[in-house]
């Protein structure tokens, strides 16, 4: 491990506490959204050279969205992202969908409304994902119908829809945390952390990009494999999807696992001890990634 850069600062000037994912942008930089440093909760867009050169381009404003979770890059050379707080919604803000310029012009593309039960979502952890039909996909931890989370979908001229609200209880999952991926079948595939057939311990979903879900995995918990997944899902050159969950397994410190396209699971994994890392909550990075 090499240490690129140390966030420290405390002035109000500069980014510290990143969180969520960092984009490579077209100039061969990487850009994110940290989650402070510019008063609390409200971060800064920076970016970062591979030589651990560190420039805070925009400080974020309330009405632009505080608690942010990292960009994505997409097609038109723009970076995309959520942020789980703030907007404009007075009263009720659930978040902010955002697009912002390498330079750090920021676009908020959708506000979310934390208001009970809507048909809108709100506070989304994570960015969304560009499909292949040039969209934008992704998922908020609440709200929506039943008021435990949504899919949506984002074009680029930033009209916004709303294509899923997830049900819960044993028929469904409940709050995803992390980002979708696109399968090579075309559907979107997440998790959500709790809900399914067994005892709330969460599952495995996929989605078409017109809105049609499917719960295709139930966490059986316990010592039989994992439950509670927090992070989102890779696809092997295999064809399989990986994942972690956060607890689960022989000793509740999580798994690794696998699942079919057709839904067959099985833990590769099990965390026996917290000295051999415990309680995964990222994705895991294939080969093909590196």
């Amino acid at each position: 491990v090499s240490t690129l850069y140390n966030f420290s600062s405390n002035s109000n000037t500069q980014a510290i506490f990143p969180a969520g994912t960092m984009a490579q942008g077209r100039d061969g930089n990487f850009y994110g959204i940290s989650q402070s440093g510019n008063g609390c909760c409200q971060g800064w867009f920076y970016k970062i050279s591979s030589k651990g050169v560190l420039t805070s381009i925009h400080a974020m404003e309330q009405s632009e969205g505080t608690n942010c979770s990292g960009v994505t890059l997409g097609t038109d050379g723009n970076f995309y992202g959520t942020c789980a707080n703030g907007g404009l919604v007075n009263g009720n803000p659930g978040g902010t969908l955002i697009r912002v310029t390498p330079s750090g012009t920021v676009a908020v593309l959708h506000n979310f409304v934390e208001v009970g039960t809507t048909t809108d979502g709100c506070t989304p952890y994570s960015p969304p994902i560009q499909g292949t039909d040039g969209n934008f996909y992704g998922v908020t931890l609440g709200c929506g119908k039943y008021s435990v989370g949504t899919v949506y979908k984002l074009t680029l001229a930033g009209a916004y829809t709303e294509l899923y609200s997830f049900q819960g209880g044993t028929t469904d999952v409940q709050y995803p945390y992390d980002a979708l991926v696109q399968g090579t079948d075309g559907n979107f595939w997440g998790t959500g952390y709790q809900g399914g057939a067994v005892e709330g311990n969460g599952g495995v979903f996929k989605i078409t990009p017109g809105g049609k879900e499917t719960l295709v995995y139930s966490f059986q918990g316990q010592s039989i494999d994992g439950q509670n997944p927090y992070g989102s899902l890779i696809q092997g050159t295999d064809g399989n999807y990986y994942g972690t969950t956060l607890l689960g397994g022989p000793e509740q410190f999580g798994t690794v696992f696998q699942l079919t396209p057709k839904g067959v699971e099985k833990a590769l994994y099990n965390f026996p001890s917290q000295t051999d890392g415990a309680y995964p909550r990222l994705a895991l990075t294939d080969r093909k990634s590196t």
